[in-house]
């Protein structure tokens, strides 16, 4: 089954609205970086766990696409997010 890339950021909170959902970022020879991202409307912002390292993030819609915090804006740019 082909998967559909996320176009935008508005896309990736409608999708993860109040509902945590898994994402991947494709990334060199077919490897995969797998996120659980959830937008939280109270809060205003992402919840991001990187699975690589359980780390967590808490990032604004602006702040998704600072390249020094998360590669999920850059990767949405070049159409490689896709939901799991």
């Amino acid at each position: 089954m082909k998967k559909t890339p996320i176009k935008s950021i508005q896309e990736l909170r409608t999708l993860t609205r109040n509902s945590e959902k898994q994402f991947a970022i494709a990334l060199n020879f077919g490897v995969f970086s797998k996120k659980t991202i959830k937008w939280s409307i109270k809060q205003k912002i992402f919840i991001i766990t990187n699975h690589i390292d359980d780390s967590r993030q808490r990032l604004t819609k602006e702040e998704i696409n600072d390249k020094e915090l998360t590669h999920i804006g850059e990767a949405i740019k070049k159409k490689a997010l896709f939901l799991l």
